[in-house]
């Protein structure tokens, strides 16, 4: 069972309609733990056995990334991401992310492939992330403060079919000490080929925009 907003707000709202005689801090730790993973609740607890262990996990998860990208379009115009003075919604992030999946099929990538991804906590992150997910690519994040040779290093090792970098990755990847790369960064190609993350040069607000 995968709880929807509506249930999440339910929860929320029975929350704050609950008479607290106790000043603030309403509810301890314990206590605010003991109500969200009750039984019935949306994080309820359940244990698990994973890899021969019991482990004690959330009941309600959903079961993969790609279920996990799909649920999180019921939040809609909710803000999904902040940067700075930018603000992007659930939606927005969908679209550009779908949008960049269709992009990396276009280009090639197929399941099981790597698909690097190097850059500074940019919005284009989970863009890209979600992105190779949707394509049943293999996401290998790398150390965005590794120097050209590091980088390097960690796409050839990796084996990497396609990195996605921002400018200052792929300055040091081009640097002259960073040798021959057998991973190929993406290219702009197009009118809004850069919309997405994808153009590996320059950073592309317009990926997470609320535009169409």
């Amino acid at each position: 069972m995968t709880f929807l907003p509506r249930e999440i707000h339910g929860l929320e709202k029975r929350t704050k309609d609950m008479e607290f005689k106790k000043t603030w801090p309403v509810m301890s730790p314990a206590e605010a733990n003991a109500l969200l993973t009750s039984p019935g609740a949306p994080y309820e607890m359940d244990e698990v056995v994973i890899r021969g262990v019991a482990t004690r996990a959330w009941k309600n998860v959903p079961p993969t990334l790609r279920d996990l990208f799909f649920l999180s379009r019921n939040f809609g115009p909710r803000t999904f991401v902040v940067y700075e003075n930018d603000r992007a919604t659930y939606e927005a992030f969908a679209r550009a992310t779908l949008k960049f999946a269709a992009e990396l099929q276009r280009q090639g990538v197929k399941k099981g492939d790597r698909v690097a991804l190097a850059m500074r906590n940019l919005p284009e992150w989970p863009v890209v992330f979600f992105a190779a997910v949707l394509t049943g690519a293999i996401v290998t994040p790398l150390n965005a403060w590794w120097t050209g040779p590091e980088l390097e290093y960690g796409l050839n090792d990796s084996g990497a079919k396609v990195a996605i970098v921002d400018a200052e990755r792929y300055d040091r990847l081009a640097a002259p000490d960073a040798g021959r790369r057998r991973a190929r960064p993406c290219r702009r190609r197009g009118r809004n080929a850069g919309r997405a993350a994808h153009a590996c040069g320059r950073r592309s607000r317009a990926g997470v925009s609320s535009g169409p």
